[in-house]
């Protein structure tokens, strides 16, 4: 079934145009390739975080996981981390909710601009193709924008 998800998140993908300048800089595979080892890295991130912060409260202010978090989770993943560090993206992770939401930008000229954006409570994207961040008119900033308790599902 995870599989079939991928595959259907890919076709997705190449089946939707992007329409705006920061799309040039990845083509529809890099992308691709970047969903999927996002939606893969975004639930190591979330156990990294949860060991570092095992007394979250859910209704507490968001907060930045720390990038010893992410490099650890990144250090795991060679693969993931070589990908990253090839294309020229920085990660960024905050805790909401006792959930982590991991998000990529740009990384090589400011400002930077937001590209993918997954939470990590489940192995699927939570966004559909045409709303990803890199396929947004005018260049998405870098910042969290996922509902969190939507994303996840999250009973209060």
């Amino acid at each position: 079934m995870r599989n079939f998800s991928y595959l259907v998140g890919f076709i997705a993908l190449i089946g939707l145009g992007a329409c705006n300048p920061q799309s040039a800089a990845f083509d529809e595979g890099q992308m691709a390739g970047m969903a999927a080892a996002l939606t893969n890295f975004s639930p190591k991130v979330d156990v990294e975080a949860e060991l570092m912060d095992p007394e979250c409260v859910v209704g507490s202010a968001p907060r930045e996981v720390p990038q010893e978090a992410i490099n650890k989770a990144l250090d795991i993943n060679l693969n993931i981390k070589k990908k990253f560090a090839d294309l020229h993206v920085k990660v960024k992770a905050r805790r909401v909710n006792c959930q982590t939401v991991v998000l990529l930008c740009t990384d090589d000229k400011p400002p930077a601009h937001g590209l993918l954006e997954d939470a990590g409570c489940n192995l699927r994207s939570e966004r559909p193709p045409e709303k990803r961040l890199w396929k947004t008119t005018p260049e998405a900033p870098c910042a969290f924008t996922m509902e969190v308790d939507a994303a996840c599902k999250l009973l209060n």
